[in-house]
Order: structure tokens, then C-alpha cells, then sequence
């Protein structure tokens, strides 16, 4: 699969669809996938962390996962930078130089160049949680292996709410950081470790403004808005409302009727030649055995 300059949104997902025409993957049989980023000059965080996430899927079914590094330094640097490789190992326990054609083997150990830090936060906040990574916006694992409470959510919360971080976070943001950190960071985090089966959690995220140029030139564009990304490996909420609908259990409580609406939901094929259409649901709709995916 060939990505393209600006892999953005949901390119990778849109690669997957239009590449692999079976559409199957729930299937078991051998199969390799290739991605390809050579003319890539930009490749958001989001994207990263899919990639990850598909890696993850690819090694625990045991089908064959490859990148293509890019061509351009920028990228590579900003992957180095912000520990994709070591994220992406760390989903997929394979040796980084499986991971890569073996003429890109030294790419993965060489020096970044291209922009400067702006924070090496490496706070610890106890016993249970690792050190964040060297750069503290960048992609960061906390392991469930051991533990698996609230207590990890507080304690990731109180690393966003170190001065440094505070500091750098007011400074490039509209959004007060007091506000991500208790309604976004927190809740995410609590969110990933009730979710079963969850071993890893993965945060990442990025704005031009927290980083500069080499040659201390700020980001050619400030205009981007902050992305932050969490992730975990976990069985997905609508696998466990499938598994509660097909043994019988109502996925409706009691509630006040004047809640009760409409609206519209707008389906999307991944497939760009397929059309869009949209529906008018109603909220008072049973689910069960019979709904649709």
C-alpha cells in the first residue's frame, strides 16, 4: 500500500479498504501487509497510532506487518522524536528491525537533526507507571499488566499537571490545561482500563507549537489543532454490546421518555466511489439479534 504526501485522517483506513478487496479480516489465512511511506512528507499522530494499532491486530492473528520508511528526514526525526518505534514494538513485542525493509535497519538508529525539544518532562509519579518518554508529548505506554485501577488514570493526570507541561500547554492552546487534564486526559485513561481484556495503553499527541526547528525557526504552519490520541488494546465497547445482545441481555434502562428524539446519521463507505446516504433514526429503537452492524 503506496500512502500518499499528507497521510491525514482516515487515509490509512481508506488504504486498507481499497487495497485488500476480500475485506475480510476475520480471516486467519497468511497475508502480509506492506506500507509504504517513501513520498511521505507528513504523516499525523492519529495515523501513527493506527498503524500501531494495526500492527498489534497483524501480530497477535500472525499475519506479516511491514513499513516502508520515508524518504523525507523531517518524518523520520518526527517518529524518532516522539518514540513511535519504540511504540510500535512495544504493541507488537517484534524485533524493530523485523518491522522495516532490511536496508532501512540503520535509519532506525540514526541521530534526530531535525527539530528541538520543548519539553523533557520525565515525572514519576509512583511505583506503578513508567517514566514518560524522553519528550513528554510524544507516544508514551503505560502497562496493565500489573496494575489496573483508577489510581493509573490519577496518576497520568497529575503528570499533565506539572508546571512544565501547564506551562507549554496555556501557552499554544485556547483550552485552559486544567481542563484537559481532568475532562480529557483522566476520563481517557479510565475509560481504557474498564475496557476488557485491555493489557497496554498508548497516549500520543501533537501541535507545531510545542516543538521547534533546528535552527529555532517555529513550525512552517501553527494552524493545526492540537491532536491528542489515546488508545489501548482492549476488546472495543461495541464488541462487548454484540457479546451482551447475542446472550439476551437488553442494552436499554430505564430512562425519562422526554429524552426520546430523532436524527439523522450520515453513513460513509470507506470505498470512495460508494455513495453517501443518510437515515433518520429514532432513539427509541430496540437493539437486538436482527439489527444491523
Amino acid at each position: 500500500m503506496r500512502l500518499g504526501r499528507q497521510v491525514v485522517g482516515p487515509a490509512i483506513d481508506r488504504e486498507i479498504a481499497e487495497t485488500d478487496s476480500s475485506g475480510n479480516f476475520s480471516t486467519t489465512d497468511p497475508r502480509i501487509y506492506i506500507f509504504d511511506f517513501t513520498e511521505s512528507t507528513f504523516v499525523s499522530i492519529g495515523c501513527s497510532q493506527y498503524l500501531i494499532s494495526f500492527a498489534r491486530k497483524c501480530s497477535l492473528i500472525g499475519w506479516g506487518f511491514q513499513i516502508v520508511l520515508p524518504q523525507s528526514k523531517k518524518v523520520r526525526d518526527f517518529w524518532n522524536l516522539w518514540n513511535f518505534y519504540g511504540a510500535i514494538q512495544e504493541a507488537t513485542q517484534i524485533e524493530l528491525a523485523k518491522l522495516v525493509p532490511v536496508e532501512q535497519i540503520p535509519l532506525l538508529s540514526e541521530p534526530q537533526t531535525t527539530f528541538i525539544e520543548q519539553s523533557t518532562a520525565t515525572t514519576n509519579t509512583g511505583e506503578a507507571l513508567r517514566l514518560r518518554s524522553r519528550n513528554f508529548f510524544g507516544f508514551h505506554n503505560i502497562s496493565l499488566s500489573d496494575v489496573k485501577s483508577g489510581m493509573t488514570a490519577v496518576a497520568e493526570a497529575d503528570q499533565w499537571r506539572s508546571k512544565e507541561i501547564k506551562n507549554i500547554l496555556e501557552r499554544g492552546l485556547d483550552a485552559r490545561s486544567d481542563y484537559i487534564t481532568s475532562r480529557i486526559v483522566f476520563e481517557a485513561i479510565f475509560n481504557a482500563i474498564k475496557h476488557p481484556n485491555a493489557h497496554l495503553i498508548q497516549t500520543s499527541s501533537w501541535h507545531p507549537k510545542l516543538y521547534k526547528r533546528s535552527d529555532g525557526h517555529d513550525y512552517e504552519d501553527g494552524k493545526h489543532p492540537f491532536s491528542l490520541v489515546f488508545w489501548d488494546d482492549g476488546q472495543p465497547f461495541t464488541t462487548v454490546m454484540q457479546r451482551a445482545i447475542k446472550s439476551g441481555v437488553t442494552l436499554r434502562s430505564e430512562y425519562n421518555e422526554h429524552l426520546n428524539t430523532s436524527y439523522y446519521v450520515r453513513y460513509k463507505n470507506l470505498n470512495r466511489s460508494a455513495p453517501r446516504f443518510e437515515k433518520l433514526v429514532d432513539s427509541t429503537v430496540i437493539i437486538d439479534k436482527k439489527t444491523k452492524d
